[in-house]
């Protein structure tokens, strides 16, 4: 492997083993660092850059006019946003539970790295990605939209420039790449963005991100080969502050987008570890996938779960030995606080209280229906997988039991 790859981890290992003739083709970029010049395409050789166009009405054309310098935009992974950061004494203004998780991340190597089991990253994620893939701007004036399509997982995002303000629809039903509109400040672009779900991370080395992520990036072309670019990022739920971060991309000259679809033939999560089998039912020690229906525990939603750790539908039972109850649990998180409901038979509970340990991931839970209390003390077990588990204690009213819990 390349330079530039190691240390990468399981999840590009075997990404190149499943998509050998397009992590090919992009390792081409990621050996450039994210440089132009390009030989990937048969590129050519270096010349002097042309003036960075404009289009009919003035405004920067972020793209190419004339064939003959034609390219694409390139970018290296940026893994570490603590050295892209505008304000590099501030730090990342991190919650501690996101902090905690970042660490996490870290710690097992990205090893629950979305973008390993094929899922499009969006915002900064889609912009600079663990692959080093590149893109470019497509302008539709007459459509009052310009359009960014990637080459990682052949993916597009529409920017609408019609003054149009975000519809309601993408907060209720958020996206990998959110709603994006956008408007000219001078000679930048302004992409304001959200509607984000919680299926990706922020970063490739795993900042966390929630649903209430408001991205701002900003695009300028000082110069025919040079793209600005900055990210204002706005989440609440992961963050206690806004923060920036800032890097420029290169022109790839005389290079094209080739088709990359990461799903074909895409071998990780057949290697996935059974405690961490998370994408597919009935996963065995050797790593295969068995007959036999699919459960929702072993199948959870894939739009969900990198964001807060409790957050989301969690089913499983309660009991002493054999003698078992089902039970449901309700989790949300708004940036300040957990809530939610249990429901040990056929009615909701509301929370009284609900408290995450981010030091050991332990989870504290309490409730009160007429005269009985519950009290729920668990710890959550591989915290990385969508499916992960909390295992512990469940006491109601004078009876006492053990619980388990998965993410669905």
């Amino acid at each position: 492997m390349t330079a530039p790859h190691q240390g990468l981890g399981r999840a590009l290992i075997v990404i190149a083993a499943a998509t050998v003739f397009s992590f090919a083709a992009s390792d081409a970029f990621a050996q450039r660092g994210g440089g132009g010049g390009g030989a990937r395409g048969g590129g050519a050789p270096a010349k002097p850059a042309p003036p960075a166009p404009r289009m009919p009405d003035g405004t920067p054309n972020f793209s190419w006019v004339d064939e003959a310098n034609k390219g694409v935009w390139t970018t290296g992974q940026n893994r570490d946003f603590a050295a892209r950061l505008v304000d590099k004494a501030a730090g990342i203004p991190f919650q501690p539970w996101a902090k905690a998780l970042y660490d996490y991340r870290i710690k097992t190597e990205q090893k629950d790295d979305p973008e390993g089991f094929c899922l499009s990253g969006g915002g900064t994620t889609a912009t600079s990605n663990r692959m080093s893939q590149p893109w470019e701007f497509i302008h539709l004036p007459q459509q009052k939209r310009i359009v960014r399509i990637f080459e990682q997982n052949s993916m597009w995002q529409v920017i609408y420039m019609d003054g149009r303000q975000h519809p309601q629809i993408a907060y209720d039903l958020p996206t990998w790449l959110g709603h994006s509109v956008g408007r000219w400040e001078g000679d930048t672009l302004v992409v304001d963005t959200v509607g984000f779900n919680e299926g990706h991370w922020l970063s490739v080395n795993g900042l966390p991100r929630t649903s209430q992520h408001h991205l701002v990036e900003r695009f300028t072309r000082p110069d025919y080969n040079t793209l600005r670019y900055e990210a204002e990022i706005d989440d609440p739920g992961a963050y206690t502050q806004a923060w920036k971060v800032a890097w420029n991309l290169n022109w790839g000259p005389g290079e094209e987008l080739n088709e990359f679809f990461c799903v074909e033939n895409n071998k990780y999560p057949s290697l996935y570890p059974t405690e961490d089998a998370q994408f597919f039912s009935g996963a065995t020690a050797a790593g295969t996938r068995t007959q036999g229906a699919a459960t929702p525990a072993t199948q959870p939603a894939l739009n969900e779960g990198q964001g807060h750790p409790l957050k989301g539908i969690w089913l499983g039972d309660r009991g002493t030995g054999a003698n078992r109850m089902p039970v449901l649990i309700e989790m949300n998180w708004d940036g300040k606080a957990i809530t939610g409901s249990i429901s040990p038979d056929t009615d909701k509970i509301a929370f009284t209280r609900a408290e995450l340990n981010h030091n050991n991931w332990t989870v504290h839970l309490e409730a009160q229906s007429g005269g009985t209390k519950y009290v729920i003390d668990g710890k959550i077990e591989n915290l990385g997988a969508l499916n992960r588990s909390i295992v512990g204690t469940w006491t109601q009213g004078n009876q006492k039991g053990d619980f388990k819990i998965t993410r669905q």
